[in-house]
């Protein structure tokens, strides 16, 4: 995977005069047929519905952008899918059986909202593009962490915002596994602040909010015109220098979003594509994996919420196998036959990142917990995230059990290391 992004960055400076934001966007290689649709601000698309404002972001098979609906008078966000990916995205399905199924539902509210979906022609081929409600800013932006460090944050939220964060996300998680859906890649970039205010700003006070554009100008090295498939203007992506809006009376609620890896119980993947440090132990030791594998990802986001770092980091094999006699108890008989295997590789990875000068948190998860979150109403956290951190799957808490255990009295509450049972006094 280094040396194919090493290829990609030569390829890139070969071809292009360069740029800050070359590094920081998406990469120019996928600007190509079966890539991303190359987008310019003030672009019209759905019959000049819709008009691109701003710059949210990107991914692997996707940009998102803010775009103002002339119809409704509103801001809302659109992402474009890759050409490529479009055929094979089943996002736009997943919303809209999750659309029906949250009529009358409350639990429902803290998953984002889909208002519309077309269909885009470009000079890169077709692309699925899916229009949202404009939520504000995810997670990780206010941990001052960037969304590819998943396992130390700068910063650490109050804990009115830890607690009322995990508990949406539980609901989200207990609507979306009740209902047989799995998200498959949560994170705190995945967990956006609400604001009912921000969709009907004026143009100049949402600016306030995003910060004005900034782009910078493609140019060959070769001075030859840019194809027909390459934006003209790589365009930043915000960093939300003035949210919150200094007129908007915070909802307190936050949304899950980014269903692009979501599966059903009939329609499991054969690998997944989300942050390798907070894939789950069955993901990684095997093949075989349900929506359990959601629990795991919450409860690693919620102990990340809550101490700032994860025990369980971006060295996950070892931590695993070397925390096993703390915490974990042993692996499962049925996955020892790659253990060996996994822990040397493992410990390459952790020898490679102490080489260059990286010392990573501690291992075990309660130790790092009690270290770190002295607050009284904070420690109901503790056997949640354990109960969910199980290592194997069918020993996991459930979304539902967690949600009821962070809702009651949490004098002192622990969850039983021999299985899912929670006990509260």
């Amino acid at each position: 995977m280094e040396m194919e992004l090493e290829s990609d960055i030569q390829k890139i400076e070969k071809i292009y005069v360069p740029s800050e934001l070359l590094d920081r966007e998406e990469n120019m290689v996928d600007c190509r047929p079966g890539g991303y649709h190359p987008v310019a601000l003030g672009d019209m698309l759905k019959s000049d519905r819709y008009k691109i404002f701003h710059k949210l972001g990107h991914d692997r098979f996707s940009t998102v952008w803010v775009a103002k609906d002339h119809q409704l008078e509103r801001w809302v966000s659109i992402k474009i899918i890759t050409a490529d990916k479009t055929s094979q995205s089943r996002e736009l399905q997943h919303h809209r059986a999750l659309s029906k199924l949250s009529q009358g539902h409350l639990r429902s509210k803290h998953i984002v909202r889909l208002f519309d979906d077309f269909i885009l022609d470009g000079p890169n081929g077709r692309h699925q593009c899916l229009v949202y409600e404009l939520l504000g800013p995810p997670v990780n932006w206010m941990l001052s962490s960037s969304p590819h460090e998943c396992h130390v944050a700068e910063e650490r939220l109050d804990p009115e915002d830890i607690l009322m964060i995990s508990t949406h996300l539980l609901e989200a998680l207990t609507f979306l596994q009740e209902n047989g859906y799995t998200h498959g890649d949560i994170s705190v970039n995945n967990i956006a602040y609400t604001s009912d205010l921000i969709s009907v700003l004026s143009e100049k006070e949402l600016l306030k909010v995003l910060g004005n554009p900034e782009a910078d100008d493609m140019r060959r090295v070769d001075g030859e015109p840019l194809g027909e498939g390459i934006p003209h203007h790589f365009i930043r992506s915000t960093t939300w220098p003035g949210y919150p809006h200094d007129d908007d009376d915070a909802d307190d609620e936050f949304r899950l979003f980014d269903f692009g890896e979501a599966f059903t119980r009939d329609t499991i993947p054969e690998k997944l594509a989300g942050y390798v440090c907070l894939q789950s132990p069955e993901a990684m030791f095997t093949s075989n994996f349900d929506h359990r594998l959601d629990l795991w990802s919450v409860g690693l986001t919620i102990c990340y919420l809550a101490v700032g770092s994860l025990p369980i980091h971006e060295w996950p094999m070892n931590a695993l196998i070397n925390s096993s006699k703390e915490y974990y108890y042993g692996l499962p008989k049925e996955w020892q036959q790659r253990k060996e295997r996994l822990r040397r590789d493992a410990e390459e990875e952790y020898g490679r990142a102490l080489r260059g000068g990286r010392e990573p948190p501690g291992l075990e998860l309660e130790v790092a917990f009690r270290k770190t979150v002295k607050e009284p109403e904070l420690q109901v956290l503790l056997p949640i995230i354990k109960g969910l951190t199980k290592l194997t799957p069918s020993n996991r808490m459930s979304a539902g059990q967690a949600l009821f255990l962070i809702g009651m009295p949490h004098e002192e509450c622990y969850a039983t290391d021999e299985g899912r049972d929670v006990k509260c006094y």
